[in-house]
């Protein structure tokens, strides 16, 4: 166990028996003693495990830009033909009667 330098030994209590050793690792001692040693061995897989993941996440990242400056695009045209609108009628999912809207339609100022 010389590659467990910087960890704390202790026996288990009067009740054990068996006389097993536990081996306490600090956190970092324990990342450094599974990962460093894979990541030496396996550089290119690393590499490309992060090349992957870097490229998701920039894909990601772009294409949520992207749609919402398409979004916005295509809010500002249609402002531009339509005009803006001042007021906006909504009854939520269910929608409204037609005679609502031949009422709101008759006011002048609509």
């Amino acid at each position: 166990m010389s590659h467990l330098r910087n960890t704390r030994t202790t026996r288990r209590g009067a009740s054990d028996v068996s006389g097993l050793l536990v081996v306490r690792a600090a956190p970092c001692a324990l990342v450094q003693l599974l990962t460093w040693p894979y990541v030496r061995k396996h550089r290119l897989r690393t590499a490309l495990t992060i090349a992957g993941i870097s490229l998701g996440v920039i894909i990601f990242v772009g294409m949520r830009t992207a749609n919402d400056s398409v979004l916005y695009g295509f809010q500002k045209t249609v402002d531009r033909i339509a005009g803006k609108a001042q007021l906006q009628v909504t009854a939520g999912d269910t929608g409204f009667p037609e005679e609502t809207l031949e009422k709101v339609q008759a006011v002048a100022e609509v």
